[in-house]
């Protein structure tokens, strides 16, 4: 019996023994001087700076995406302009003849796509010797000869 007894006591001493440096741990970690690394609070407000920042930065790298994206348009802009074809003023003319044969190229050896009437309209796309090559109002493309036609100045 006195063994249980020697036993039971050595066994409460090494509970109390335990739960003391637990309680001990336990105080300590709520006991963490205000401002220490391991502070919750002082956590928090370093990681909320932390993203305050990279917010700020992450505003500032837009706003230099869209500056960056405008200048890009109008540079875009500005290299089309230089490298447009320049346009060669249209000239007009109108059908002097009562019946004049639009053909396929510039002669007569070529088919005829229609006839045209006095005064119908027409673009001088290309000219060749006596030839024009002329596009129509309705878009038709064709040849005829400038001897029947009069030219816009």
């Amino acid at each position: 019996m006195r063994i249980k007894i020697a036993l039971l006591v050595i066994l409460i001493s090494a509970v109390a023994s335990l739960s003391a440096v637990g309680m001990n741990g336990l105080l300590v970690a709520q006991t963490t001087p205000p401002g220490s690394s391991r502070d919750p609070i002082v956590t928090k407000s370093y990681v909320d700076g932390k993203f305050d920042e990279l917010m700020k930065e992450i505003n500032l790298l837009k706003t230099q995406n869209k500056v960056i994206r405008e200048e890009v348009a109008n540079l875009k802009k500005q290299i089309a302009t230089l490298t447009a074809k320049p346009t060669t003023p249209t000239q007009t003319g109108v059908v002097t003849s009562t019946s004049l044969n639009m053909r396929t190229g510039p002669g007569t050896n070529f088919a005829i796509i229609r006839t045209l009437t006095l005064g119908t309209e027409f673009t001088v796309i290309k000219k060749e010797g006596a030839w024009l090559q002329i596009r129509l109002k309705d878009g038709k493309k064709g040849w005829v000869h400038s001897g029947f036609v009069k030219l816009s100045p």
